[in-house]
Protein backbone atom coordinates (compact mmCIF):
# COMPACT_ATOMS: atom_id res chain seq x y z
CA UNK A 1 0.00 0.00 0.00
CA UNK A 2 1.13 3.56 -0.63
CA UNK A 3 1.76 5.40 2.62
CA UNK A 4 2.75 9.03 2.33
CA UNK A 5 1.90 12.33 3.89
CA UNK A 6 -1.06 14.25 2.58
CA UNK A 7 -0.04 17.88 2.32
CA UNK A 8 -2.01 21.03 1.75
CA UNK A 9 -0.77 23.58 -0.74
CA UNK A 10 0.30 25.70 2.23
CA UNK A 11 2.48 22.84 3.50
CA UNK A 12 0.47 21.83 6.55
CA UNK A 13 0.12 18.13 7.23
CA UNK A 14 -3.57 17.22 7.14
CA UNK A 15 -3.32 13.53 7.91
CA UNK A 16 -1.44 10.49 6.77
CA UNK A 17 -2.74 8.21 4.06
CA UNK A 18 -2.63 5.43 6.63
CA UNK A 19 -5.02 7.35 8.88
CA UNK A 20 -7.36 8.04 5.96
CA UNK A 21 -7.23 4.37 5.00
CA UNK A 22 -8.30 3.41 8.52
CA UNK A 23 -11.17 5.91 8.54
CA UNK A 24 -12.42 4.82 5.12
CA UNK A 25 -12.08 1.13 6.02
CA UNK A 26 -14.07 1.75 9.23
CA UNK A 27 -16.80 3.46 7.19
CA UNK A 28 -17.03 0.86 4.39
CA UNK A 29 -16.48 -2.54 5.95
CA UNK A 30 -19.48 -2.55 8.35
CA UNK A 31 -21.58 -2.09 5.20
CA UNK A 32 -20.12 -5.14 3.45
CA UNK A 33 -17.67 -3.19 1.27
CA UNK A 34 -14.11 -4.49 1.49
CA UNK A 35 -11.43 -1.81 1.47
CA UNK A 36 -8.51 -2.92 -0.75
CA UNK A 37 -6.25 0.07 -1.33
CA UNK A 38 -6.08 3.85 -1.39
CA UNK A 39 -3.74 5.69 -3.76
CA UNK A 40 -3.06 9.41 -3.43
CA UNK A 41 -1.61 11.35 -6.37
CA UNK A 42 -0.83 15.05 -6.09
CA UNK A 43 -2.11 17.00 -9.09
CA UNK A 44 -2.60 20.60 -10.01
CA UNK A 45 -6.11 21.57 -8.99
CA UNK A 46 -6.21 19.08 -6.13
CA UNK A 47 -5.21 15.52 -5.41
CA UNK A 48 -6.56 12.46 -7.18
CA UNK A 49 -7.61 9.76 -4.75
CA UNK A 50 -8.14 6.27 -6.15
CA UNK A 51 -10.04 3.91 -3.88
CA UNK A 52 -10.11 0.20 -4.66
CA UNK A 53 -12.95 -1.81 -3.11
CA UNK A 54 -14.23 -5.36 -3.42
CA UNK A 55 -17.40 -7.28 -2.63
CA UNK A 56 -16.62 -10.40 -0.59
CA UNK A 57 -20.16 -11.65 -1.26
CA UNK A 58 -20.24 -11.35 -5.03
CA UNK A 59 -19.82 -9.10 -8.02
CA UNK A 60 -18.74 -5.49 -7.98
CA UNK A 61 -21.38 -3.69 -10.04
CA UNK A 62 -22.25 -0.04 -10.65
CA UNK A 63 -24.56 0.23 -7.63
CA UNK A 64 -21.91 -1.28 -5.35
CA UNK A 65 -19.30 1.24 -6.56
CA UNK A 66 -21.82 4.10 -6.30
CA UNK A 67 -22.49 3.20 -2.66
CA UNK A 68 -18.76 3.06 -1.88
CA UNK A 69 -18.25 6.38 -3.66
CA UNK A 70 -21.00 8.09 -1.65
CA UNK A 71 -19.65 6.84 1.69
CA UNK A 72 -16.05 7.75 0.85
CA UNK A 73 -17.04 11.18 -0.49
CA UNK A 74 -18.93 12.05 2.70
CA UNK A 75 -15.89 11.15 4.79
CA UNK A 76 -13.32 12.82 2.52
CA UNK A 77 -15.36 16.05 2.39
CA UNK A 78 -14.86 16.27 6.17
CA UNK A 79 -11.19 15.30 6.11
CA UNK A 80 -9.78 17.12 3.09
CA UNK A 81 -9.95 20.88 2.77
CA UNK A 82 -10.26 22.07 -0.78
CA UNK A 83 -10.78 20.20 -4.02
CA UNK A 84 -9.95 16.59 -4.75
CA UNK A 85 -10.93 14.01 -7.34
CA UNK A 86 -12.16 10.62 -6.16
CA UNK A 87 -12.13 7.52 -8.36
CA UNK A 88 -13.63 4.29 -6.99
CA UNK A 89 -12.86 1.01 -8.71
CA UNK A 90 -12.65 -2.73 -8.25
CA UNK A 91 -9.11 -4.13 -7.98
CA UNK A 92 -9.66 -6.22 -11.13
CA UNK A 93 -8.63 -9.74 -12.03
CA UNK A 94 -4.95 -9.15 -11.32
CA UNK A 95 -5.50 -8.06 -7.72
CA UNK A 96 -2.34 -8.69 -5.71
CA UNK A 97 -2.56 -11.09 -2.77
CA UNK A 98 -1.18 -9.14 0.18
CA UNK A 99 -2.54 -10.41 3.45
CA UNK A 100 -4.01 -13.49 5.10
CA UNK A 101 -7.53 -12.58 3.96
CA UNK A 102 -6.37 -12.46 0.33
CA UNK A 103 -4.59 -15.82 0.62
CA UNK A 104 -7.53 -17.40 2.47
CA UNK A 105 -9.93 -16.20 -0.24
CA UNK A 106 -7.77 -17.92 -2.86
CA UNK A 107 -7.18 -21.28 -1.17
CA UNK A 108 -7.81 -23.98 -3.76
CA UNK A 109 -7.33 -21.54 -6.66
CA UNK A 110 -4.45 -21.25 -9.08
CA UNK A 111 -2.07 -18.41 -8.23
CA UNK A 112 1.18 -17.04 -9.64
CA UNK A 113 3.96 -16.09 -7.25
CA UNK A 114 6.88 -13.96 -8.40
CA UNK A 115 10.12 -14.24 -6.44
CA UNK A 116 13.67 -13.11 -7.14
CA UNK A 117 14.76 -15.24 -10.07
CA UNK A 118 11.39 -16.33 -11.43
CA UNK A 119 7.73 -17.12 -11.12
CA UNK A 120 5.93 -20.18 -9.82
CA UNK A 121 2.33 -21.19 -10.49
CA UNK A 122 0.16 -23.72 -8.78
CA UNK A 123 -2.95 -24.23 -6.71
CA UNK A 124 -2.68 -22.54 -3.34
CA UNK A 125 -2.81 -25.54 -1.01
CA UNK A 126 -1.97 -23.85 2.30
CA UNK A 127 -0.29 -20.83 3.86
CA UNK A 128 0.79 -19.46 7.22
CA UNK A 129 2.70 -16.41 8.44
CA UNK A 130 5.95 -17.66 6.96
CA UNK A 131 5.16 -19.86 3.94
CA UNK A 132 2.78 -20.50 1.06
CA UNK A 133 2.49 -23.96 -0.45
CA UNK A 134 1.58 -24.42 -4.11
CA UNK A 135 0.31 -27.73 -5.45
CA UNK A 136 1.97 -27.99 -8.85
CA UNK A 137 0.35 -31.26 -9.87
CA UNK A 138 1.72 -34.77 -10.11
CA UNK A 139 2.02 -34.85 -6.29
CA UNK A 140 4.53 -32.01 -6.47
CA UNK A 141 4.31 -29.16 -3.97
CA UNK A 142 6.45 -26.05 -3.72
CA UNK A 143 6.90 -24.13 -0.47
CA UNK A 144 7.76 -20.45 -0.82
CA UNK A 145 8.75 -18.12 2.00
CA UNK A 146 6.28 -15.24 2.21
CA UNK A 147 9.12 -12.80 2.86
CA UNK A 148 10.59 -13.76 -0.55
CA UNK A 149 7.37 -13.03 -2.46
CA UNK A 150 7.65 -9.96 -4.66
CA UNK A 151 4.10 -10.32 -6.00
CA UNK A 152 1.36 -12.92 -5.83
CA UNK A 153 -1.84 -12.84 -7.91
CA UNK A 154 -4.75 -15.14 -8.62
CA UNK A 155 -4.65 -16.60 -12.11
CA UNK A 156 -8.09 -16.13 -13.66
CA UNK A 157 -9.73 -19.29 -14.98
CA UNK A 158 -11.04 -17.96 -18.26
CA UNK A 159 -12.28 -21.40 -19.27
CA UNK A 160 -15.13 -21.22 -16.76
CA UNK A 161 -18.40 -20.07 -18.31
CA UNK A 162 -19.34 -16.57 -17.27
CA UNK A 163 -22.71 -15.65 -15.83
CA UNK A 164 -25.39 -15.30 -18.45
CA UNK A 165 -26.22 -11.74 -19.32
CA UNK A 166 -29.79 -10.62 -19.85
CA UNK A 167 -30.61 -9.85 -23.49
Amino acid sequence: MVHSLILLACGETVDTVESLETKIRDELEPRGIEFVELLWTERRGGPRITLFVDNPDGAVDFDFLKTADGLATALLDEEIPGRYRLEVSSPGLDRPLRDDLDFRRNLGRRIAVRVEGGEHQGVLAEFDDEMVVLDQGRSEARSIERAAILKAVAVPDLAKPSAKRPH
